[in-house]
């Protein structure tokens, strides 16, 4: 799978973390792209993105993209910021709501798809 547009990247990556497909969501990063955790820790390249999503996938989440607000591109970059909910279970069984806005930079490879550059899930927080 291939992202055309710039906000497809972030809703075909959303697909794969919820399908529990690991290197799926990692395909949608580019190799150096960064991950903003929540806390502000930075993840930069693809191997500490998947130490990142690991967490996600350890609550088994249903993650949905409510909203793209809004998709600012310039010929090979593109902002992405978009509301989202994410369900899920802590290790001891109790339930996990969370939801924010996220605020996203991607680049078209020069095969023309869309990659994440910088993945903010946090960004206006």
């Amino acid at each position: 799978m291939r992202a055309s547009r710039p906000e497809d990247v972030v809703q075909m990556a959303v697909k794969t973390i919820n399908g529990q497909d690991m290197e799926g969501a990692l395909s949608f990063y580019e190799p150096t792209a960064t991950f903003v955790a929540q806390d502000g820790k930075r993840y930069v390249g693809r191997e500490a993105v998947r130490e990142a999503l690991s967490e996600y996938f350890a609550i088994q989440p249903t993650l949905t993209v409510t909203a793209v607000r809004k998709v600012v591109e310039s010929e090979e970059i593109a902002l992405v910021a978009g509301d989202w909910t994410l369900t899920g279970t802590a290790p001891d069984g109790s339930p996990i709501e969370m939801n924010a806005t996220n605020i996203d930079v991607v680049r078209r490879q020069t095969e023309g798809h869309w990659l994440i550059v910088i993945d903010n899930p946090f960004g206006l927080e």
